[in-house]
């Protein structure tokens, strides 16, 4: 195994050479493998995942996820994407959303 940086899979089109390991951010998220054959390893988890082009995997907040090429050579393509916002934010924004009840419509009146 080896990691590029500190290994975290960052958001856009990425190749994952072989013997790469990447690792996904704690943060939730949609993984897309656009090319080649992706392997997935998520702790606490025993069944290993493989995705092919096409598929999608979706990333929960606080998930421990590893990802490499299941393929020798030429590697894999991804597209990784991660929500914009944190968990606590978007439920901050959906309570908000709630409370603010229904939209009110407004009559022109001429």
């Amino acid at each position: 195994m080896c990691f590029r940086n500190d290994g975290v899979l960052r958001a856009g089109t990425r190749h994952i050479g072989v013997r790469e390991v990447r690792r996904l951010a704690r943060g939730s998220g949609v993984l897309r493998v656009l090319a080649g054959r992706l392997w997935i390893t998520r702790k606490g988890d025993e069944t290993d995942y493989f995705l092919c082009p096409g598929e999608t995997f979706a990333h929960a907040e606080g998930e421990c996820v590893v990802i490499e090429s299941a393929l020798a050579e030429p590697g894999t393509i991804v597209f990784w994407r991660p929500d914009p916002l944190p968990w606590h934010a978007r439920l901050a924004r959906e309570i908000a959303r709630l409370l603010a009840g229904p939209p009110t419509l407004v009559k022109e009146t001429r």
